[in-house]
């Protein structure tokens, strides 16, 4: 999950606005993304998979792929578990508190740049 803040400096109300997003990537590039501004819980984080990432890898892959996510606790819950467990070839175990070799973080860190540059592009 990618979580981008306001900047600081701003008041309260701006910095209780925050973007969040889900997305998956592969060799091949994004295989989807997912923006929202509410929080999550472990049904819309299945509700953000089947609608926004499941689809779109198996329309790329088949069923030639795997997941890898962290262990926050939404992806821990019971109904994410199972949801993973029935939709997903193959899940990858990755250890906690791990950012060195994770990938995602330096996805994480594009779309922070992304992100910040259209809100300044539609501020104008």
């Amino acid at each position: 999950m990618v979580k981008v803040s306001k900047g600081r400096g701003q008041t309260n109300s701006e910095e209780q606005t925050k973007d969040y997003g889900v997305g998956g990537f592969s060799v091949k590039g994004l295989v989807g993304y997912h923006s929202f501004k509410s929080i999550m819980d472990g049904p819309y984080y299945v509700q953000i998979l089947q609608d926004h990432l499941i689809r779109n890898a198996r329309r790329q892959f088949g069923r030639r792929w795997r997941v890898q996510q962290d262990n926050d606790p939404k992806h821990r819950s019971r109904v994410a578990r199972q949801f993973l467990c029935n939709e997903v070839p193959e899940m990858i175990d990755w250890p906690s508190n791990s950012p060195d070799i994770n990938p995602v973080e330096n996805l994480c860190s594009i779309i922070k740049r992304r992100v910040a540059m259209r809100k300044a592009l539609k501020s104008r």
